[in-house]
C-alpha cells in the first residue's frame, strides 16, 4: 500500500518554488530528512518516502510525494504522521542546520547536472525560451542559496494546506 499526495505549487520561475524545493529536501531529501527519520527509521510506518516539485509554467506547478507503508501498518496512521510533518514545516522555521543541509544537497545536484554538456544546453535553451533570460543559468544556484528559513516556512504554509491537496491511496489486491 502507498499513499500519494499532490499539491498545487507556485509557477516555475517564482522564487517561492526555490524555497519549496528546499522544503522538499528538508522533508524527504535522503536518509537524514525529517520524513525519512520519522516514518522510516523511528516509527517504522513506511518503507520509503518521497516529496519533490515539478516546476511548470502554466497554471500551477506540482509538488508531489508518497509514502509506501510497511506491511501491517494502518494507512490512516501513516497519512496522519506524514501530514503532521508537512504542517510542522509550515508553522515553525526550519533550523539553520536543516537549511544548510538542504542547500548543500541542492548545490551538489545543481553542480553535478551542469557538468554535463547536454544539461547545460537544455537549461540555456529553457531559460532563453521561457524567460528570455539564458543568463538565469548563472543565477539559479544563488537563488537557492539565498533562501531563508522564513521563506521555507511561508511557502510550506501556503502550499501544504488541506484545501490545496489531492490524496490517492493505492492498495494492491491480494494475489488469488
Amino acid at each position: 500500500p502507498r499513499i500519494h499526495w499532490g499539491f498545487r505549487a507556485p509557477l516555475f520561475g517564482d522564487p517561492r518554488l526555490d524555497a519549496l524545493d528546499l522544503a522538499g529536501q528538508i522533508l524527504a531529501g535522503g536518509k537524514g530528512s525529517r520524513l525519512h527519520r520519522r516514518l522510516v527509521r523511528h516509527e517504522r510506518l513506511a518503507q520509503d518516502v518521497s516529496l519533490f516539485s515539478m516546476g511548470l509554467i502554466a497554471g500551477a506547478s506540482l509538488t508531489a510525494g508518497w509514502a509506501t507503508a510497511r506491511p501491517g501498518v494502518d494507512l490512516e496512521r501513516l497519512e496522519a504522521a506524514f501530514w503532521e510533518e508537512l504542517e510542522r514545516i509550515g508553522r515553525e522555521p526550519v533550523s539553520a542546520d536543516e537549511l544548510d543541509r538542504a542547500k548543500a544537497l541542492t548545490e551538489a545536484d545543481e553542480l553535478s547536472a551542469l557538468q554535463r554538456v547536454d544539461e547545460r544546453a537544455d537549461r540555456l535553451s529553457m531559460y532563453a525560451t521561457l524567460f528570455d533570460d539564458p543568463d538565469l543559468i548563472n543565477r539559479m544556484l544563488g537563488r537557492y542559496l539565498s533562501v531563508t528559513p522564513a521563506q521555507v516556512r511561508d511557502v510550506a504554509a501556503a502550499v501544504f494546506r488541506p484545501d490545496n491537496r489531492a490524496v490517492l491511496t493505492y492498495v494492491p489486491i491480494a494475489a488469488p
